[in-house]
């Protein structure tokens, strides 16, 4: 009785996973960030910022800037654009605290932000 209930089981698992193969492709096509609309203007306009800023040497700004577009993120698009702009800016700070004091403490801070801490 029991070899059978398990063999019931089995088969009742494996029809299950084989008749997902369907629903995960839907679940893909939605997690496709074209299918997820344009970027909030919100969120374009203050990532545009941010580069001036660090341009400009206001390092603190664009480190609250990307605070402030990190917690508007709504969609597919704008964590895609968030996560650019967030490559960018580290990039670019890495790239000026080799000289600048308040840049090095502008990326450690976005660095912390980045990992959580």
């Amino acid at each position: 009785m029991m070899r059978i209930l398990c063999i019931v089981m089995a088969s009742a698992a494996l029809w299950a996973g084989c008749s997902k193969k369907g629903s995960t492709a839907a679940a893909d096509s939605t997690n496709d960030p074209a299918a997820s609309g344009p970027v909030n203007p919100q969120i374009s306009g203050t990532l545009a910022t941010v580069k001036t800023d660090i341009d400009a040497a206001q390092y603190d700004a664009a480190v609250q800037k990307l605070l402030t577009a990190r917690a508007t993120v709504k969609s597919e698009a704008d964590r895609k654009a968030f996560e650019d702009q967030m490559f960018e800016a580290n990039q670019a700070l890495l790239q000026k605290a080799q000289s600048d004091p308040k840049a090095r403490e502008s990326y450690q801070a976005l660095g912390r932000i980045i990992t959580g801490r």
